[in-house]
């Protein structure tokens, strides 16, 4: 069945094509239910005539029962209730036709092949000619004095659909005033005037000296108030003061990284009372703040970043969680990601920009994640801070201790060789003796030490 089709002229909706756009009848004047009623539906009803406006509807060759509107010239997909007279779908009101591209697209092709027939008919076309002079097609000279007038009705020109189309009688009134061809002598018009060669149809380029000169001199006195490097400003919203990225042809990509590297630690430094938060508390407050200024343009260089580059980055998180535990910045990042139970930073900017597992990716954390493997060991595992979760609370006292012991043990304090370092658990894991009960003493022997009578908070008092 062919179906019924939007009423329309314009709209290409059909019952039968496209079953699933719904289609509405006109609106039913009421007659029996008061006269207030039976006024609205009734202007309703001739509102919509008005707006689908045609000629078989108007003269009457077309009955109004298979009338049907689409859903399409509803801004809600439906009519309104009949008696919400402002609402704006109480008549067709979307799509109504004048805003097609058609006819803009037709003007616009009408005026560039205007423009490129009045760009064949100036230009200069060269014949050969028996006595070895060129013949020149003229078009009629710049001068005031060999110019013939133009009719005013030469430059009438058409409004449609908001192109002008300009009448074709411009190009026939100058096609009227073209010369024959005569010939012409280059080197003769070069005795007589040799200025005037530049004003000439035959001259090589449309481009005199002077016109260049003058164009240098623009130039000069543009890019002279301009830096040597041309530069390109990226307003950063979440940075300190509002800061602007200046991007360039020069700037690496190592600079790159290390710029939104200072800027983190400088909005880091801005913040003294980190500490007090609660970790969950943190963790949002470096999503939302400073993760945004050190990653700020990272994805679109990430495919170029080296193995450095991601260790340059992947220092933002930890240096940030450092500062929430209380800890010195130089702590290894690896027990700060214990600590904290949380993922890479460059392993989150991934996920969360669906950034490609590039060659020195893959390089930087599977080096990194090896080192984490290392030191989640026996000792470190047994540390208050893994088996109590009160130091992640707001306002917690025992953070600081809890988290520093956690990351050294509080070694220095009770290894007899902390002044030597190539004898030290740092550089022997298993050579260090302890000060207090002369045994073996590895990172956290101050939990099973028999002669500590101390406890913790004393130890992180001297180490710092």
């Amino acid at each position: 069945m062919p179906g019924i089709a939007c009423a329309f002229t314009h709209c290409k909706n059909n019952t039968a094509m496209r079953p699933a756009k719904r289609t509405f009848s006109l609106p039913t004047i009421l007659l029996h239910q008061g006269e207030d009623d039976r006024k609205i539906s009734s202007d309703r009803r001739a509102a919509w005539l008005a707006i689908i406006n045609r000629t078989d509807i108007k003269d009457g060759s077309r009955s109004l029962k298979n009338i049907r509107v689409c859903e399409d010239h509803f801004l809600g997909k439906k009519p309104s209730y009949y008696r919400d007279v402002t609402n704006v779908d109480w008549k067709p009101s979307v799509n109504l036709g004048g805003d097609c591209e058609r006819e803009s697209q037709k003007a616009s092709t009408r005026n560039s092949r205007y423009l490129r027939r009045m760009k064949r008919h100036r230009s200069p076309e060269v014949h050969s000619a028996p006595n070895g002079h060129k013949l020149i097609k003229s078009t009629p000279s710049n001068s005031p004095n060999d110019q013939k007038p133009i009719p005013a009705d030469a430059y009438k020109a058409v409004d449609v659909k908001g192109e002008i189309e300009l009448e074709e009688n411009l190009v026939e009134e100058l096609m009227e005033n073209e010369e024959e061809c005569v010939p012409f002598d280059f080197e003769l018009s070069a005795e007589k005037d040799p200025l005037s060669c530049q004003n000439d149809v035959g001259c090589q380029t449309e481009l005199s000296g002077e016109d260049i000169d003058f164009m240098n001199h623009e130039r000069s006195k543009m890019t002279g108030k301009q830096p040597v490097v041309k530069k390109e400003g990226y307003s950063d919203d979440l940075a300190p003061e509002n800061n602007v990225i200046q991007k360039s042809a020069v700037v690496s990509f190592t600079d790159h990284i290390d710029k939104r590297v200072g800027k983190f630690i400088k909005a880091l430094n801005e913040h003294s009372d980190l500490s007090q938060l609660s970790l969950e508390c943190a963790k949002r407050l470096f999503e939302i703040k400073f993760s945004p200024i050190a990653s700020y343009g990272v994805e679109i260089i990430w495919e170029y970043l080296s193995v450095e580059d991601f260790a340059k980055l992947e220092n933002v998180k930890p240096r940030y969680f450092k500062k929430v535990m209380g800890c010195s910045k130089y702590n290894k990042n690896t027990y700060v990601y214990l600590l904290a139970d949380e993922e890479l930073f460059v392993s989150d900017l991934r996920k969360k920009h669906n950034l490609p597992e590039t060659e020195n990716y893959q390089k930087f954390c599977r080096t990194y994640k090896a080192e984490l493997k290392l030191h989640y060991d026996y000792g470190f595992k047994n540390t208050p801070a893994m088996n109590d979760d009160g130091w992640k609370q707001p306002l917690c006292e025992e953070r600081r201790v809890f988290c520093s012991f956690a990351m050294h043990g509080f070694h220095n304090q009770i290894c007899k060789f902390s002044d030597d370092r190539n004898q030290c658990f740092e550089a022997n894991r298993y050579s260090c003796v302890c000060k207090l009960c002369g045994a073996k003493c590895g990172q956290w022997h101050l939990l099973i030490c028999p002669q500590r009578i101390r406890p913790l908070i004393d130890y992180a008092r001297l180490s710092d």
